[in-house]
């Protein structure tokens, strides 16, 4: 079992850049979208400030600490999600999309 301690610290994530999949057994709604543990975080739907609340509160989990936690690990391979690295091309073209802000409820 992985210590949390081995998660990063927030300072220490580009949360422009990063790509994050769901770590919640609930799962989450992301606008009109129902993502379950293991899915990924569309890149584009969320800012990097929404990014940083719902990763502070341990609803997302970067790409690179999903492939060390079994449980999350096997919830990816489940949902269909790859956690192998984007190729550069992929990282560029979606660093360019339009990020949308997250609005209070």
């Amino acid at each position: 079992m992985a210590l949390l301690c081995d998660r990063p610290h927030t300072r220490f994530v580009d949360f422009d850049n990063a790509r994050f999949v769901a770590s919640t057994s609930r799962g989450m709604n992301l606008g009109d979208k129902k993502l379950e543990m293991g899915d990924e975080v569309p890149r584009g739907a969320l800012d990097a400030r929404a990014l940083r609340l719902l990763y502070d509160v341990n609803r997302i989990e970067t790409f690179e600490h999903a492939s060390k936690l079994d449980y999350l690990r096997e919830a990816c391979a489940r949902r269909g999600t790859s956690l192998e690295p984007e190729e550069p091309e992929q990282v560029q073209a979606a660093s360019q999309l339009p990020k949308k802000k997250a609005g209070r409820r």
